[in-house]
């Protein structure tokens, strides 16, 4: 399945654990299971190896590579993990709130799982200890390039996080996350190059007649990249990739598999492939398209399917996932033929592309993968577009229009976003101000309020008005009093308040006191039968009073 969507795919176990999908009570057994699962896998896979069993062999390494997400899923959706890490820490995991700690230790089993799949997978294709070295190093920098945007991500919210007043207004107010999303998104694209060349294995490009040559291919594509770098993978893989958002400036790689494998025209074919995707925008198209799909998606969820049934919201999430994938793969496909395509326009060589892509390809000529066309339909295209000019005209107009249409899309999306996000702001003024303690201040912009939104956060204010002072523990005493009283309204209001105010341990008390507020007692009752501690205890006090 790869790094990239084994990642996606436990990302998205997680988000579907927190939300109340799955399995209650916790099994931390199951984290044995996970580690053990790839091993034992993996002992089948090598067995069918040795007794000939090719096409069974295969199969199983296709079973072993996704063996890590799919262990994690089960984890987190059958086995409650987040559960069993409040239990052993005494710590709620609200993955909801800030990123902090918690969010590690939810994550830490994927990368336990990926880990023993890497060890798995290299016992499969034995060979020497140093071949099977290799191949665990090389799969592990890969996952860590995967990683290291996430965690990229955690440790700028942190740093964030640490101002109170920049954290509330990012939580809370629509178009301050937007904005601080989009600075993590740019500075993460900035960093992106020097990211992957760290987590991967490499070096600066030799300095030798290949390097030269590589110089001249560049001067004729008008192209200056930023560096040239040697992609060490133990000659495991043979690939070129480049990195940047920026037509110049970008960062080109070779592995050393590849570099062993092409002569000096080949090589320089590979390369104006590589500058094709460069001078034709194809990031940028990329970038275009996702934009417009993550703030389209953003505002269906949020004005249409806001309060929606769960399995609503969740079909629809995994038919946009559906949607980028299939659309990211097609339009992958056909940006390759575009840069072969470029390749030949400026080398002038079809035969030496031809070669490399069958040097590359070896016996996956006639394969087609997600962002590749076979090596046979590639050479196809070219023959074709090289003696019919009509044919590659309308070739590249289609692809002009794919590259504008995603720009149009993008600016949609945005549009769409401002117009949201800007109808929401003043409740969120509200909320930032409840959050801060301020609470003249939001009584003021209640008035300013109407609609669903007035009726929701009235009872907030109300509450936190009836107290004592503007401090947590004010709110947390409220709440206490309100509990014992039986007072299940007021309850619920300052639960809500404690959740902003960032009271420990609240949410599972809010989410309880929600139910009641819908009318299902019973609901709450169950969860209330499964909190510890005062909370539970107080809650469980209080329906009974009810009766």
């Amino acid at each position: 399945m790869g790094p990239v969507l084994s990642v996606i795919a436990a990302l998205v176990a997680l988000t579907l654990a927190q939300g109340g999908a799955g399995a209650s009570g916790p099994h931390p057994e199951a984290l044995l299971f996970g580690l053990l699962l790839p091993h034992g896998i993996g002992l089948a896979a090598r067995r069918a190896s040795l007794a000939g069993q090719a096409a069974r062999a295969r199969r199983l390494e296709r079973v072993l590579s996704g063996a890590g997400w799919v262990s994690y899923s089960l984890l987190v959706l059958g086995a409650d993990w987040l559960g069993s890490i409040q239990q052993w820490t005494g710590e709620p995991m609200d993955l909801d709130s800030w990123p902090d700690r918690g969010l590690v230790y939810a994550l830490a089993p994927f990368l336990l799982f990926e880990v023993s799949v890497i060890y798995a997978s290299a016992r499969v294709h034995g060979g020497t200890p140093l071949m099977r070295r290799q191949l665990r190093s090389f799969q592990a920098r890969l996952l860590l390039a995967c990683c290291a945007p996430i965690g990229l991500v955690v440790g700028l919210s942190l740093l964030v996080g640490q101002s109170p007043w920049l954290r509330t207004e990012v939580q809370y107010v629509g178009l301050a996350a937007f904005a601080f999303t989009v600075l993590m998104v740019c500075v993460i694209g900035m960093m992106l190059p020097r990211l992957l060349t760290w987590s991967w294995n490499t070096r600066p490009f030799p300095d030798d007649a290949r390097r030269d040559a590589l110089d001249v291919v560049a001067g004729r594509a008008d192209f200056q990249p930023a560096r040239l770098l040697e992609w060490q993978t133990g000659d495991l893989v043979a690939n070129a990739a480049i990195v940047g958002f920026r037509e110049r400036g970008k960062t080109v790689l070779f592995t050393d598999h590849l570099l062993s494998l092409l002569n000096m025209r080949e090589l320089g074919a590979v390369y104006a492939h590589e500058i094709g995707h460069a001078k034709c925008r194809h990031v940028g198209a990329f970038i275009a398209w996702m934009c417009g799909v993550a703030f389209s998606g953003d505002v269906l969820f949020r004005e249409v399917l806001e309060g929606e049934a769960f399995w609503l919201q969740g079909g629809a999430g995994v038919a946009l996932l559906l949607i980028w994938f299939a659309g990211f793969g097609w339009l992958s496909r056909r940006f390759e033929l575009e840069a072969d395509l470029f390749s030949v326009e400026v080398q002038g060589d079809l035969p030496a592309l031809i070669s490399a892509l069958e040097r590359v390809g070896g016996r996956g000529r006639d394969a087609t993968s997600w962002r590749h066309f076979s090596t046979a339909r590639r050479v196809a295209f070219l023959e074709r577009a090289l003696v019919d000019l009509a044919f590659r005209a309308d070739f590249k107009e289609r692809l002009g229009r794919f590259r504008t249409a995603g720009v149009v899309v993008a600016l949609l999306g945005l549009a769409l976003q401002g117009w949201s996000l800007s109808a929401d702001l003043p409740g969120d003024r509200a909320v930032v101000q409840l959050a801060r303690g301020e609470y003249a201040g939001a009584q003021s912009a209640l008035r300013r309020l109407d609609g669903a939104e007035a009726r929701e956060l009235e009872p907030l204010v109300l509450a936190a008005r009836s107290l004592p002072d503007a401090t947590a523990a004010a709110v947390r005493g409220g709440l206490v009093a309100a509990l014992e009283a039986g007072d299940l309204d007021r309850a619920w209001a300052l639960a809500e308040l404690a959740l902003l105010r960032e009271v420990v341990g609240v949410r599972p008390l809010a989410e309880a006191l929600g139910q009641v507020r819908e009318g299902d007692t019973a609901g709450a009752r169950e969860q209330a039968r499964g909190q510890e501690g005062a909370w539970g205890l107080l809650l469980r006090a209080a329906l009974d009073a009810q009766e």
